[in-house]
């Protein structure tokens, strides 16, 4: 695949409420330089943070910003933290890692679902949002619930520079959805919705690409969330930064409704880039989905039933089986085997029947 060169960015200012975007853009750094900086700091938390920077190094973080991102917190605090200014004491920040760390480890013991990068679904939008990026274009993404969007999108916001992904809150509001894209840009969102639009605007530049993730949330209900809509319009506009729209199928169906399409086409006429994910995995993404939990290469009826639960469910619903058929392994202390999947299945339908586990004895 051609490789694509990167654009290069507008001049900006940032805000005076934060650091200074070579800060923020500072690598994380490593257990010697953190002591030292933190050298006033209870060994304890020093402990604390330590193991925070060394997981975010391990989950893809590369500064400050990707850090802040991972633990859902202001990149600017994370930033003065980890230097060494933060005013206050670390008390609450620290409170909030601990907590970030429990229910990670949690996810560990057989609860997180493993990504599996080389699934098609991934290689098709990550196609698209490297055009996206190089050329600063709008592009759709639309495609059945449970494909898999929201996990590969939000695996390429992680490892590919520059990239912003915010989820349309439900119902589309647009104090709530410019909230979430100042929260996702390291903006404060704490003044009023004029001001926050303005500093959003400032902060995009033509180097971003700005996701955003179930943007049918603004198109259901009785009427479009017209001024949400006219706001992304504007960051595309004024900002030239590219702009990833994803979300169900309802996306094509609004744009289709003879109701919405002028005012739809002012979005859908700006850029070309337009791909829906198949609903059906291939046979090579069910493979590589149970690799990913040490199984081989289902056969015969397992194989078959694998097929049927992703082509119906889609491929996020059979990782749904598989997590619970690890559960199920974890709970015996014995490796998750076909036959942990296989009575998982059997297990769920009959809970969705109405039907009690005696009741088929």
């Amino acid at each position: 695949m051609t490789t694509l060169q990167p654009k290069t960015a507008l001049p900006m200012k940032p805000p005076a409420d934060t650091p200074p975007s070579s800060e923020l853009a500072e690598v994380l750094p490593d257990p010697v330089s953190l002591a030292l900086t933190l050298a006033t700091v209870p060994s304890d938390q020093v402990a604390l943070l330590a193991w925070l920077v060394q997981h975010g190094r391990e989950q893809g973080c590369a500064n400050f910003a990707d850090l802040a991102r991972l633990i859902a917190r202001d990149s600017s605090t994370v930033s003065r933290v980890l230097r060494g200014k933060y005013g206050a004491g670390l008390g609450p920040f620290c409170e909030h890692v601990a907590k970030y760390r429990a229910h990670w480890q949690a996810d560990q013991d057989g609860g997180a679902e493993p990504f599996v990068a080389t699934l098609s679904v991934v290689t098709e939008i990550e196609e698209v949002v490297k055009i996206a990026i190089a050329t600063g274009q709008l592009a759709i993404i639309t495609g059945r619930a449970q494909c898999g969007k929201t996990k590969a999108l939000e695996y390429l916001a992680a490892t590919l520079p520059n990239v912003v992904y915010v989820k349309m809150p439900a119902g589309g509001g647009t104090k709530e959805f410019m909230k979430a894209v100042a929260k996702a840009l390291g903006i404060s969102s704490k003044k009023d919705l004029l001001e926050t639009r303005d500093r959003v605007l400032r902060r995009l530049t033509r180097q971003h690409l700005l996701i955003v993730d179930e943007l049918h949330q603004a198109l259901m209900g009785r009427s479009l969330k017209t001024t949400t809509l006219e706001r992304l319009r504007e960051m595309f506009d004024d900002t030239k930064c590219g702009l990833v729209l994803c979300g169900t199928d309802v996306i094509e169906d609004s744009i289709r409704d003879a109701r919405y399409k002028a005012f739809l086409e002012q979005i859908d006429f700006r850029g070309v880039l337009r791909r829906r994910i198949p609903n059906e995995p291939t046979t090579a993404d069910r493979n590589a989905l149970a690799a990913a939990y040490s199984l081989p290469k289902p056969t015969g009826s397992v194989a078959a039933l694998v097929k049927q639960i992703a082509n119906d469910n889609g491929i996020a619903r059979l990782a749904d089986y598989f997590i619970l058929a690890r559960r199920r392994a974890l709970k015996a202390k014995v490796d998750v085997s076909w036959e942990d999947f296989t009575a998982t299945h059997s297990m769920l339908t009959l809970w969705a029947s109405g039907k009690r586990t005696e009741d088929a004895q």
